[in-house]
Protein backbone atom coordinates (compact mmCIF):
# COMPACT_ATOMS: atom_id res chain seq x y z
CA UNK A 1 0.00 0.00 0.00
CA UNK A 2 1.55 3.35 -0.66
CA UNK A 3 0.11 7.25 -0.64
CA UNK A 4 0.48 9.74 -2.80
CA UNK A 5 1.85 13.38 -1.26
CA UNK A 6 1.71 11.56 1.95
CA UNK A 7 1.65 14.71 3.84
CA UNK A 8 -1.29 15.86 2.51
CA UNK A 9 -3.93 14.46 5.21
CA UNK A 10 -7.77 14.55 4.20
CA UNK A 11 -8.61 11.09 3.16
CA UNK A 12 -5.67 9.88 3.29
CA UNK A 13 -5.29 9.93 7.31
CA UNK A 14 -2.35 11.13 9.60
CA UNK A 15 1.26 10.07 8.96
CA UNK A 16 1.10 7.17 11.71
CA UNK A 17 -2.56 6.39 10.52
CA UNK A 18 -1.41 5.57 7.28
CA UNK A 19 0.98 3.60 8.69
CA UNK A 20 -1.27 1.97 11.16
CA UNK A 21 -3.53 0.79 8.25
CA UNK A 22 -0.88 -0.69 6.20
CA UNK A 23 0.71 1.76 4.20
CA UNK A 24 4.08 1.43 3.46
CA UNK A 25 5.24 3.95 1.16
CA UNK A 26 5.07 7.51 2.11
CA UNK A 27 5.79 10.70 -0.63
CA UNK A 28 7.48 14.14 0.75
CA UNK A 29 8.06 16.83 -1.69
CA UNK A 30 11.22 18.74 -0.75
CA UNK A 31 12.11 22.51 -0.86
CA UNK A 32 15.39 23.90 0.20
CA UNK A 33 13.80 27.49 1.23
CA UNK A 34 16.25 29.30 3.47
CA UNK A 35 18.05 25.72 4.78
CA UNK A 36 20.93 28.29 5.45
CA UNK A 37 18.60 30.00 8.17
CA UNK A 38 16.22 26.71 9.13
CA UNK A 39 18.72 23.94 9.04
CA UNK A 40 16.29 22.06 7.35
CA UNK A 41 14.25 21.14 4.51
CA UNK A 42 10.82 21.93 3.90
CA UNK A 43 7.97 20.12 2.63
CA UNK A 44 5.11 20.94 0.45
CA UNK A 45 3.57 20.89 -2.53
CA UNK A 46 4.36 23.53 -4.95
CA UNK A 47 5.82 25.83 -2.00
CA UNK A 48 6.79 24.34 1.21
CA UNK A 49 3.86 24.22 3.12
CA UNK A 50 1.42 23.97 0.10
CA UNK A 51 -0.97 21.14 1.06
CA UNK A 52 0.64 20.31 4.34
CA UNK A 53 -1.89 18.79 6.84
CA UNK A 54 -0.12 20.50 10.01
CA UNK A 55 -0.77 19.00 13.56
CA UNK A 56 -3.82 16.78 14.87
CA UNK A 57 -1.61 13.70 14.94
CA UNK A 58 1.12 15.57 12.55
CA UNK A 59 4.04 17.19 12.75
CA UNK A 60 3.07 20.55 13.89
CA UNK A 61 6.19 22.25 11.15
CA UNK A 62 6.84 21.88 7.29
CA UNK A 63 10.20 20.92 8.19
CA UNK A 64 11.30 17.49 7.16
CA UNK A 65 13.08 16.25 10.49
CA UNK A 66 9.86 16.16 12.47
CA UNK A 67 8.20 13.78 9.54
CA UNK A 68 10.92 11.73 9.28
CA UNK A 69 11.24 11.43 13.10
CA UNK A 70 7.37 10.82 13.52
CA UNK A 71 8.06 7.48 11.14
CA UNK A 72 11.07 6.76 13.07
CA UNK A 73 9.22 6.41 16.01
CA UNK A 74 6.18 4.50 14.81
CA UNK A 75 8.99 2.17 13.35
CA UNK A 76 10.21 1.82 16.64
CA UNK A 77 6.75 1.14 17.81
CA UNK A 78 6.22 -1.59 15.47
CA UNK A 79 9.19 -4.24 15.15
CA UNK A 80 9.30 -6.48 12.46
CA UNK A 81 6.62 -4.57 10.11
CA UNK A 82 7.08 -4.51 6.16
CA UNK A 83 9.75 -2.54 4.91
CA UNK A 84 8.86 1.06 4.82
CA UNK A 85 10.12 2.90 1.51
CA UNK A 86 10.25 6.89 1.54
CA UNK A 87 10.26 8.70 -1.62
CA UNK A 88 11.87 12.38 -1.31
CA UNK A 89 10.40 14.10 -4.28
CA UNK A 90 12.94 17.29 -4.89
CA UNK A 91 11.27 20.53 -5.99
CA UNK A 92 13.86 22.45 -6.11
CA UNK A 93 17.66 22.21 -7.67
CA UNK A 94 20.03 20.93 -4.86
CA UNK A 95 23.04 20.60 -7.10
CA UNK A 96 23.38 24.81 -6.68
CA UNK A 97 23.44 25.06 -2.60
CA UNK A 98 27.22 26.08 -1.79
CA UNK A 99 27.72 23.94 0.81
CA UNK A 100 26.86 21.39 3.27
CA UNK A 101 25.64 24.16 5.55
CA UNK A 102 23.58 25.75 2.62
CA UNK A 103 21.58 22.66 1.84
CA UNK A 104 23.74 20.80 -0.15
CA UNK A 105 23.00 17.07 -1.42
CA UNK A 106 25.15 15.52 1.36
CA UNK A 107 22.54 16.54 4.31
CA UNK A 108 19.53 14.10 2.76
CA UNK A 109 21.94 11.49 3.46
CA UNK A 110 23.00 12.50 6.68
CA UNK A 111 19.47 13.27 7.79
CA UNK A 112 18.59 9.86 6.85
CA UNK A 113 21.12 8.18 9.05
CA UNK A 114 20.97 10.47 11.79
CA UNK A 115 17.22 9.55 12.19
CA UNK A 116 16.94 5.72 11.13
CA UNK A 117 20.65 4.73 12.45
CA UNK A 118 21.33 1.28 11.11
CA UNK A 119 17.13 0.47 10.69
CA UNK A 120 18.47 2.24 7.11
CA UNK A 121 18.93 0.04 4.48
CA UNK A 122 21.96 2.23 1.89
CA UNK A 123 22.03 1.71 -1.91
CA UNK A 124 25.56 0.89 -0.86
CA UNK A 125 24.62 -2.23 1.07
CA UNK A 126 22.77 -3.82 -1.52
CA UNK A 127 25.05 -5.74 -3.96
CA UNK A 128 23.25 -8.05 -7.65
CA UNK A 129 20.33 -9.48 -5.90
CA UNK A 130 17.84 -7.68 -4.15
CA UNK A 131 16.99 -8.89 -0.78
CA UNK A 132 13.72 -10.38 0.01
CA UNK A 133 10.78 -9.07 1.59
CA UNK A 134 11.33 -11.08 4.67
CA UNK A 135 15.12 -10.11 4.83
CA UNK A 136 13.87 -6.24 5.00
CA UNK A 137 11.35 -6.76 8.00
CA UNK A 138 11.63 -3.58 10.46
CA UNK A 139 14.22 -1.76 7.66
CA UNK A 140 13.33 1.88 5.83
CA UNK A 141 14.62 2.96 2.30
CA UNK A 142 14.96 6.34 1.36
CA UNK A 143 14.32 6.91 -2.74
CA UNK A 144 15.66 10.32 -4.46
CA UNK A 145 12.59 11.42 -6.38
CA UNK A 146 12.01 14.43 -8.74
CA UNK A 147 14.30 16.93 -9.69
CA UNK A 148 16.00 15.29 -12.61
CA UNK A 149 19.97 16.91 -12.14
CA UNK A 150 19.89 16.20 -8.59
CA UNK A 151 19.14 12.94 -9.02
CA UNK A 152 21.95 12.38 -11.74
CA UNK A 153 24.89 14.77 -9.48
CA UNK A 154 23.77 12.71 -6.84
CA UNK A 155 25.16 9.42 -8.51
CA UNK A 156 27.89 11.11 -10.20
CA UNK A 157 29.23 14.50 -10.50
CA UNK A 158 30.61 16.65 -13.64
CA UNK A 159 33.71 19.15 -13.74
CA UNK A 160 37.21 19.71 -15.48
CA UNK A 161 40.45 19.98 -14.21
CA UNK A 162 40.37 18.42 -11.23
CA UNK A 163 43.11 18.81 -8.91
CA UNK A 164 43.88 16.65 -5.79
CA UNK A 165 45.67 16.84 -2.22
CA UNK A 166 46.20 14.41 0.02
CA UNK A 167 47.66 14.91 3.96
CA UNK A 168 49.66 12.35 6.30
CA UNK A 169 46.55 11.72 7.71
CA UNK A 170 44.85 10.45 4.72
CA UNK A 171 42.65 13.32 4.55
CA UNK A 172 41.59 14.79 1.28
CA UNK A 173 41.00 17.68 -0.98
CA UNK A 174 40.19 17.85 -4.50
CA UNK A 175 39.13 20.87 -6.61
CA UNK A 176 37.80 21.46 -9.99
CA UNK A 177 35.94 24.01 -12.15
CA UNK A 178 32.69 23.98 -13.85
CA UNK A 179 33.31 24.89 -17.58
CA UNK A 180 31.29 28.28 -17.02
CA UNK A 181 33.07 30.29 -14.08
CA UNK A 182 32.36 28.47 -10.37
CA UNK A 183 35.24 26.66 -8.70
CA UNK A 184 33.97 23.54 -6.34
CA UNK A 185 35.70 21.47 -3.78
CA UNK A 186 35.14 18.08 -2.71
CA UNK A 187 37.27 16.57 0.73
CA UNK A 188 37.51 13.23 1.85
CA UNK A 189 39.14 10.68 4.03
CA UNK A 190 41.56 7.75 2.70
CA UNK A 191 40.59 4.54 3.48
CA UNK A 192 42.17 1.07 4.72
CA UNK A 193 41.04 -1.01 1.51
CA UNK A 194 42.38 2.26 -0.66
CA UNK A 195 39.24 3.71 -1.92
CA UNK A 196 38.48 7.17 -0.92
CA UNK A 197 34.83 7.79 1.49
CA UNK A 198 33.75 11.76 0.07
CA UNK A 199 32.35 13.90 2.89
CA UNK A 200 31.28 17.08 1.75
CA UNK A 201 30.89 19.30 -1.98
CA UNK A 202 30.86 22.62 -1.84
CA UNK A 203 31.22 25.85 -4.32
CA UNK A 204 34.53 28.45 -3.05
CA UNK A 205 34.83 30.77 -6.06
CA UNK A 206 34.88 31.49 -9.46
CA UNK A 207 37.74 31.53 -12.15
CA UNK A 208 39.69 28.34 -13.90
CA UNK A 209 42.34 25.94 -13.70
CA UNK A 210 42.55 25.85 -10.30
CA UNK A 211 45.19 23.72 -7.86
CA UNK A 212 45.30 23.02 -4.63
CA UNK A 213 47.57 21.69 -1.27
CA UNK A 214 46.30 20.54 1.79
CA UNK A 215 49.08 20.52 4.68
CA UNK A 216 49.20 18.05 7.87
CA UNK A 217 47.68 20.66 9.90
CA UNK A 218 44.33 21.05 8.02
CA UNK A 219 45.66 24.30 6.22
CA UNK A 220 44.36 24.36 2.71
CA UNK A 221 45.74 26.80 -0.35
CA UNK A 222 44.39 26.92 -3.93
CA UNK A 223 45.41 29.08 -6.01
CA UNK A 224 43.28 29.73 -9.95
CA UNK A 225 43.19 31.85 -13.09
CA UNK A 226 40.34 34.25 -13.01
CA UNK A 227 37.68 32.98 -15.80
CA UNK A 228 38.18 36.11 -17.95
CA UNK A 229 41.67 37.60 -17.58
CA UNK A 230 45.10 36.12 -17.28
CA UNK A 231 45.33 37.06 -13.23
CA UNK A 232 46.06 34.67 -10.31
CA UNK A 233 44.23 34.63 -7.57
CA UNK A 234 45.02 32.24 -4.24
CA UNK A 235 43.02 31.20 -1.17
CA UNK A 236 44.16 29.92 1.94
CA UNK A 237 41.33 28.08 4.62
CA UNK A 238 41.00 25.21 6.90
CA UNK A 239 39.55 21.76 6.94
CA UNK A 240 37.47 21.38 9.62
CA UNK A 241 36.85 18.16 11.79
CA UNK A 242 33.40 17.84 9.53
CA UNK A 243 35.48 18.05 6.82
CA UNK A 244 33.84 21.35 5.35
CA UNK A 245 36.64 23.74 4.92
CA UNK A 246 36.29 27.70 6.20
CA UNK A 247 37.92 29.91 3.44
CA UNK A 248 39.52 32.93 3.89
CA UNK A 249 39.53 35.98 0.98
CA UNK A 250 40.54 35.62 -2.67
CA UNK A 251 43.83 37.44 -3.29
CA UNK A 252 45.93 38.27 -6.14
CA UNK A 253 49.47 37.29 -6.81
CA UNK A 254 50.85 37.07 -10.47
CA UNK A 255 49.63 37.73 -13.77
CA UNK A 256 49.61 34.29 -15.73
CA UNK A 257 47.70 30.68 -16.41
CA UNK A 258 47.57 27.35 -15.02
CA UNK A 259 49.08 27.54 -11.81
CA UNK A 260 50.24 24.01 -10.57
CA UNK A 261 51.27 23.57 -6.27
CA UNK A 262 53.77 21.42 -4.50
CA UNK A 263 53.81 21.05 -1.00
CA UNK A 264 57.75 21.54 0.58
CA UNK A 265 58.78 19.57 3.78
CA UNK A 266 59.26 23.02 6.04
CA UNK A 267 55.16 23.48 5.52
CA UNK A 268 55.66 26.12 2.84
CA UNK A 269 54.15 25.47 -0.48
CA UNK A 270 55.80 26.32 -3.99
CA UNK A 271 53.76 27.51 -6.64
CA UNK A 272 54.47 27.12 -10.51
CA UNK A 273 52.47 28.92 -13.64
CA UNK A 274 52.91 29.54 -16.94
CA UNK A 275 53.23 33.18 -18.31
CA UNK A 276 50.82 35.06 -19.54
CA UNK A 277 51.78 34.00 -23.17
CA UNK A 278 52.20 30.66 -22.19
CA UNK A 279 55.44 29.83 -23.21
CA UNK A 280 57.88 29.96 -20.23
CA UNK A 281 57.28 28.86 -16.34
CA UNK A 282 57.73 31.07 -13.46
CA UNK A 283 57.50 30.42 -9.56
CA UNK A 284 56.80 31.35 -6.06
CA UNK A 285 57.67 30.27 -2.93
CA UNK A 286 54.69 31.02 -0.51
CA UNK A 287 54.36 30.54 3.49
CA UNK A 288 51.10 30.11 4.33
CA UNK A 289 49.35 31.72 7.65
CA UNK A 290 46.39 29.82 9.13
CA UNK A 291 45.63 32.59 11.34
CA UNK A 292 45.30 35.01 8.30
CA UNK A 293 44.18 32.92 6.12
CA UNK A 294 46.46 34.30 3.56
CA UNK A 295 49.86 33.33 1.84
CA UNK A 296 52.98 35.53 2.26
CA UNK A 297 54.61 34.85 -1.62
CA UNK A 298 58.36 35.17 -1.67
CA UNK A 299 61.30 34.37 -4.47
CA UNK A 300 59.50 35.20 -7.43
CA UNK A 301 61.94 33.52 -10.42
CA UNK A 302 61.96 31.79 -13.87
CA UNK A 303 61.27 28.00 -12.90
CA UNK A 304 63.80 25.18 -14.12
CA UNK A 305 61.37 22.50 -13.93
CA UNK A 306 58.24 21.75 -15.64
CA UNK A 307 54.82 22.86 -14.16
CA UNK A 308 53.92 20.36 -11.19
CA UNK A 309 50.82 17.58 -11.52
CA UNK A 310 47.97 18.87 -9.84
CA UNK A 311 46.03 15.84 -10.67
CA UNK A 312 47.76 13.16 -8.57
CA UNK A 313 49.13 13.67 -4.74
CA UNK A 314 51.32 11.29 -1.83
CA UNK A 315 51.21 10.92 1.77
CA UNK A 316 52.07 8.36 4.05
CA UNK A 317 48.99 6.89 3.54
CA UNK A 318 48.71 6.38 0.30
CA UNK A 319 48.69 7.83 -3.42
CA UNK A 320 45.07 9.41 -5.07
CA UNK A 321 44.85 11.06 -8.72
CA UNK A 322 41.65 12.47 -10.18
CA UNK A 323 40.48 12.96 -13.54
CA UNK A 324 37.50 13.92 -15.63
CA UNK A 325 36.30 11.73 -18.32
CA UNK A 326 33.66 9.38 -18.97
CA UNK A 327 32.82 6.00 -17.23
CA UNK A 328 29.50 3.92 -17.63
CA UNK A 329 26.93 5.89 -18.72
CA UNK A 330 28.32 8.45 -16.91
CA UNK A 331 28.88 11.34 -19.28
CA UNK A 332 32.46 12.89 -20.95
CA UNK A 333 33.04 15.07 -17.88
CA UNK A 334 32.55 13.01 -14.79
CA UNK A 335 34.74 13.44 -12.02
CA UNK A 336 36.06 10.15 -11.44
CA UNK A 337 39.64 8.91 -8.79
CA UNK A 338 42.27 6.18 -8.66
CA UNK A 339 44.88 5.02 -5.97
CA UNK A 340 47.11 2.46 -5.96
CA UNK A 341 44.65 -0.25 -4.78
CA UNK A 342 41.64 1.38 -6.35
CA UNK A 343 40.64 1.25 -10.06
CA UNK A 344 39.32 4.72 -11.57
CA UNK A 345 35.69 5.34 -9.37
CA UNK A 346 33.55 8.39 -9.40
CA UNK A 347 33.84 11.04 -7.17
CA UNK A 348 30.48 11.35 -5.45
CA UNK A 349 28.52 11.22 -2.59
CA UNK A 350 28.12 8.20 -0.14
CA UNK A 351 25.71 6.52 -1.80
CA UNK A 352 22.68 6.34 1.25
CA UNK A 353 19.74 7.09 -0.68
CA UNK A 354 18.25 4.83 -3.59
CA UNK A 355 17.99 6.89 -6.97
CA UNK A 356 14.56 6.81 -8.65
CA UNK A 357 14.78 6.50 -12.94
CA UNK A 358 11.96 8.07 -14.22
CA UNK A 359 9.73 8.13 -17.54
CA UNK A 360 11.93 10.05 -20.18
CA UNK A 361 15.38 10.49 -18.08
CA UNK A 362 18.01 11.11 -20.53
CA UNK A 363 20.50 8.70 -20.97
CA UNK A 364 22.80 8.55 -18.05
CA UNK A 365 20.08 8.26 -15.97
CA UNK A 366 18.76 5.71 -17.89
CA UNK A 367 22.12 4.11 -18.10
CA UNK A 368 22.71 3.66 -14.15
CA UNK A 369 22.29 0.36 -12.69
CA UNK A 370 18.99 2.14 -10.72
CA UNK A 371 16.39 -0.23 -8.80
CA UNK A 372 13.58 2.21 -8.91
CA UNK A 373 11.26 3.64 -11.54
CA UNK A 374 8.43 5.97 -11.58
CA UNK A 375 5.65 7.28 -13.30
CA UNK A 376 2.35 8.76 -13.52
CA UNK A 377 -0.40 6.00 -13.26
CA UNK A 378 -1.32 6.77 -16.67
CA UNK A 379 1.85 5.46 -18.08
CA UNK A 380 1.09 2.06 -17.71
CA UNK A 381 2.98 0.80 -20.60
CA UNK A 382 6.20 2.16 -18.97
CA UNK A 383 5.24 0.40 -15.60
CA UNK A 384 4.84 -3.01 -17.12
CA UNK A 385 7.86 -2.46 -18.94
CA UNK A 386 10.10 -1.72 -15.62
CA UNK A 387 8.61 -4.34 -14.20
CA UNK A 388 8.96 -6.83 -16.98
CA UNK A 389 12.49 -5.74 -16.05
CA UNK A 390 12.74 -5.86 -12.93
CA UNK A 391 12.45 -2.97 -11.50
CA UNK A 392 10.83 -1.80 -8.40
CA UNK A 393 8.11 0.66 -10.15
CA UNK A 394 5.49 3.17 -8.31
CA UNK A 395 2.70 4.45 -10.18
CA UNK A 396 1.67 7.76 -8.71
CA UNK A 397 -1.79 9.12 -9.00
CA UNK A 398 -3.46 5.76 -8.56
CA UNK A 399 -6.87 6.70 -7.88
CA UNK A 400 -8.58 4.23 -10.28
CA UNK A 401 -8.51 0.12 -9.92
CA UNK A 402 -8.44 0.65 -14.07
CA UNK A 403 -5.14 2.45 -13.72
CA UNK A 404 -3.86 -1.37 -12.68
CA UNK A 405 -0.99 -2.84 -14.68
CA UNK A 406 0.55 -6.27 -15.43
CA UNK A 407 2.64 -6.85 -13.59
CA UNK A 408 1.33 -4.44 -11.16
CA UNK A 409 3.32 -1.84 -9.96
CA UNK A 410 4.98 -2.47 -6.41
CA UNK A 411 3.71 0.94 -5.28
CA UNK A 412 0.42 2.10 -6.62
CA UNK A 413 0.72 4.97 -4.52
CA UNK A 414 -3.04 6.63 -3.96
CA UNK A 415 -5.32 9.80 -2.26
CA UNK A 416 -7.29 7.20 -1.34
CA UNK A 417 -5.52 4.19 0.94
CA UNK A 418 -8.62 3.43 2.79
CA UNK A 419 -11.42 3.17 0.01
CA UNK A 420 -13.06 -0.46 -0.67
CA UNK A 421 -11.63 -0.17 -4.29
CA UNK A 422 -7.94 0.63 -3.43
CA UNK A 423 -8.48 -2.47 -0.59
CA UNK A 424 -10.01 -4.43 -2.80
CA UNK A 425 -7.11 -4.31 -6.03
CA UNK A 426 -4.27 -4.68 -3.23
CA UNK A 427 -6.28 -7.68 -2.18
CA UNK A 428 -6.45 -9.04 -6.02
CA UNK A 429 -2.63 -8.43 -6.85
CA UNK A 430 -1.79 -10.19 -3.57
CA UNK A 431 -0.38 -6.60 -2.03
CA UNK A 432 1.46 -7.08 1.19
CA UNK A 433 -1.11 -5.49 4.08
CA UNK A 434 1.17 -5.69 7.39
Amino acid sequence: MATHNSYSGHERGTIVEQLDRGVRFLEFDLHDNNYATLGDYQIGHDSPGDEVARGGGNPTSNLLRPWLQFVDAWSSRNPGHAPLTIAIDVKDDLTDNPSFSAGGMANLGALATEIFGTDLLHRDDVSAAWPSTASLRGRVLMVLSGHRETRELYLRDRGQGPSVSINRSGRIVSVHHSGSGSLWYWTGQYQTDGSVAWKRHGRYDSGTTPAVALLDDGTVIEVHRSESRSRLFARVGVLNSDYEITWGPSRDYDDGQSPTLERLSDGRIRERHLSPSGDRVWQWDGTPSRARLAVAWSGNMRASGPLYDSASSSSARGRVSVSSGSDAGGGLETLLYSTARMSRQRIRYDQVLFVERQQGDISILAADPLRFFAASASQRSAISTARTEGLVARAWGFNDARSGTRPPANFPATDEPHEAWYLSYIRSVGGITF
